[in-house]
């Protein structure tokens, strides 16, 4: 007989939900400091975060190649720039005005309305 189950998700099932939540939260970390471009379209059309709409050549398509377990892909959102978040445009000017290291947290998919 084939069973559905009791309708209470298994351990393994649990486990991996959790797992897939913190996936969708990343940290990277890129040295602007001798002036380069990212090499990203944002949209910051929210005001409160940087949607990534395209990845092209500069400083973001090199992490990616170094980092492939925490690429910045296309539809993630930038959620914090060096400890400034909710607040799209000065994240905005803090990625481009001066050259420096920038410490950014994101999300990957639909960002939930906690951080809006």
């Amino acid at each position: 007989a084939f069973s559905w189950g009791t309708g209470a998700p298994s351990e393994a099932a649990r486990a991996e939900v959790e797992r897939q939540e913190a996936k969708r939260e990343y940290f990277v970390t890129i040295d602007r400091s001798g002036g380069e471009t990212l090499g990203v379209d944002i949209d910051d059309s929210d005001g409160v975060t940087l949607l990534v709409e395209v990845v092209k050549e500069g400083l973001i398509k090199q992490w990616n190649n170094q980092n492939p377990d925490a690429q910045v892909k296309p539809g993630d959102h930038i959620i914090t720039v060096n400890g400034i978040d909710a607040d799209a445009g000065r994240m905005f000017d803090e990625c481009t005005l001066k050259p420096q290291v920038l410490q950014m947290r994101l999300l990957r998919g639909e960002v939930p309305e906690s951080v809006r």
